[in-house]
């Protein structure tokens, strides 16, 4: 995990687990005033890598519930790459259709 200080009110973090076919990464921006996180996810393909990722970013404060949400629900197989913008505390729900690109 490394940390960059972009600002007074912004860090950049940028989370990378290498697996034996990828390097999933996602780069986060907290603090903008807004009250929501902007992830960028790239390779992220597994529930437990985007919860890892999630929990880091303090969106969520129980990764194996989230997990086990996203499993019991579907969406664990559908994490899509792209940026998106969450709130800490949004439900799991809102969350999986969100890095699903769902509706």
């Amino acid at each position: 995990e490394e940390t960059t200080q972009v600002n007074k009110e912004t860090t950049t973090t940028v989370v990378a687990r290498e697996t034996e076919s990828q390097r999933p990464t996602a780069s986060i921006v907290i603090g903008d005033g807004s009250g929501l996180v902007q992830i960028e996810f790239k390779g992220v393909g597994t529930a437990s890598e985007a919860a890892d990722i999630l929990y880091s970013a303090g969106i969520i404060e129980d990764k194996l519930a989230f997990y086990t949400y996203m499993d019991i629900s579907g969406y664990a197989v559908r994490i899509r790459d792209g940026e998106y913008s969450l709130k800490p505390g949004d439900s799991y729900e809102t969350i999986a259709r969100t890095i699903t690109q769902s509706d």
